[in-house]
């Protein structure tokens, strides 16, 4: 098999994402779940004080997951309540891999 057939079949690394990146994608997804314009969302408000209930905090595991690359924990919405703090969870995260 040529080298070239060899790495086609391997997954790439994930790049890191910066912390601000990842608050601005979160900013998006919590405002679309919520059907709300992302700029009224507060990236140090509680999620659960914006309306993002356990159906909802799955969801954002799962589009983490797929969209992402960041296989987490469903509970990582209440451990790490706001965006602000999700967004720089993931990004120690991506550090010490």
């Amino acid at each position: 098999m040529a080298p070239q057939q060899a790495d086609a079949g391997r997954l790439a690394a994930p790049q890191r994402i910066p912390a601000e990146e990842l608050a601005d994608w979160l900013t998006m997804k919590v405002a679309g779940y919520l059907n709300v314009p992302s700029d009224t969302i507060d990236i140090d408000t509680p999620l659960a004080d914006c309306g993002i209930d356990s159906v909802l905090a799955m969801r954002l595991c799962v589009d983490l997951e797929c969209e992402k690359g960041f296989a987490v924990e469903t509970t990582m919405v209440w451990d790490y309540p706001t965006i602000g703090a999700i967004a720089a969870y993931l990004a120690a995260e991506q550090a010490a891999t």
